[in-house]
């Protein structure tokens, strides 16, 4: 996006006058400092801006000004390093590398493919990291039509362009739970050898099927431990913005589990599970203590997001209730995601089967 000229209110010395260069032509004002030639100067600028504004609706809008556009109204509603700013700027790279310099408009289908395509050759993304960095082009054309920079068409244009299928790229092996007795090793382990902060949390996130950032971030205020159904309210979550609310029940362990940690921590504020330094985890410090406990023992190192995917495959084959386990994880009702966590989906609909004329 070009600068805009200041316009700036100057002093021409040989004559005292004062007065205002616009694109390249010096206009004089009268004698420096008098109302008189404050009031011609701003009368100059105003005039000159309008023209400015009127130019630049005449003129197209790049990819690459649509970008830096992009960025900034993320920044503002979001936050300057939020994850919206983040990723807003990941995508403007993208695009910009090639088609920063080509009309907005003219960003089509054909582009969009041509990414597509420069990205499955680089083989750095996955199949689905291609995906999503497409469904993200094309957010970003939404958003330009919400403000009126680009016509609908060119959004409209883009969503016809279809998402690599299975064998176009490379797919990453499934995530697999987390062993049970594993976890349970680990547990053990942590608290023999004096590390009972990551051990409370673990056993938090196993009974609860919460993801990390959900554990690491609660607080004694977000539980209630003494409701006929004990729950925890979070706060801040991937769906906040659409207005969702996820609250976690609790059962037995996961109570048990809260309840030391308010014994060794009874704060109001703060982290409820934190380190021996009294301090919130952090992802990649959890995930080094799990690494180092699994390599001690000898035994399979699992993630402490496997933690969600082995409570999800307990309460989906457990249950055989798919919707029910979608409210528990805090999926849509709609989600198909916990599909994947069903061992044997041919088992879940033979119960449906004996249901049906009963």
């Amino acid at each position: 996006m070009p600068r805009k000229p200041k316009y700036e209110y100057s002093l021409h010395r040989p004559t005292g006058q004062a007065y205002v260069r616009v694109r390249g032509r010096i206009h004089y004002l009268g004698k420096y400092g008098t109302h008189e030639s404050r009031v011609r100067h701003r009368n100059i600028v105003a005039a000159a801006m309008a023209q400015q504004e009127a130019a630049d609706l005449m003129r197209p809008l790049s990819v690459g000004e649509l970008c830096e556009r992009f960025v900034l109204a993320m920044r503002e509603e979001h936050g300057a390093r939020s994850w919206w700013e983040e990723r807003a700027r990941a995508v403007a790279m993208l695009v910009c590398a090639k088609y920063a310099g080509l009309e907005a408009t003219a960003f089509g289908p054909k582009a969009l493919q041509d990414i597509q395509q420069t990205l499955l050759a680089e083989g750095r993304l996955t199949r689905y990291g291609i995906n999503r960095s497409k469904q993200h082009i094309v957010a970003l054309f939404k958003w330009a039509v919400s403000q009126e920079l680009v016509p609908p068409s060119a959004w409209h244009a883009l969503q016809a362009v279809r998402a690599l299928r299975r064998g176009k790229g490379r797919d990453n092996p499934p995530r697999l739970p987390a062993d049970s007795a594993a976890v349970d090793a680990v547990v053990a382990h942590l608290m023999a050898n004096g590390n009972a902060g990551a051990a409370l949390c673990i056993r938090f996130m196993r009974a609860t099927g919460c993801r990390p950032g959900e554990a690491f971030a609660a607080t004694a205020a977000d539980f209630r431990l003494s409701d006929p159904l004990p729950t925890y309210t979070v706060r801040e979550h991937k769906n906040t913005h659409r207005g969702m609310e996820r609250v976690v029940p609790l059962n037995a362990a996961a109570v048990a589990a809260v309840r030391d940690a308010l014994a060794a921590r009874p704060l109001t504020h703060g982290p409820l599970f934190v380190n021996s330094a009294g301090h919130g985890w952090e992802k990649s410090v959890m995930l080094n203590i799990v690494k180092r406990a699994c390599a001690s023992l000898g035994i399979q190192h699992w993630t402490p997001y496997q933690l969600r995917h082995l409570a999800a495959t307990e309460a989906v084959n457990r249950t055989g209730n798919e919707a029910a386990v979608a409210a528990m994880l805090g999926h849509a009702p709609d989600s198909t995601v916990v599909r994947r966590y069903s061992v044997n989906r041919l088992e879940l609909a033979a119960r449906a089967a004996q249901a049906v004329g009963a």
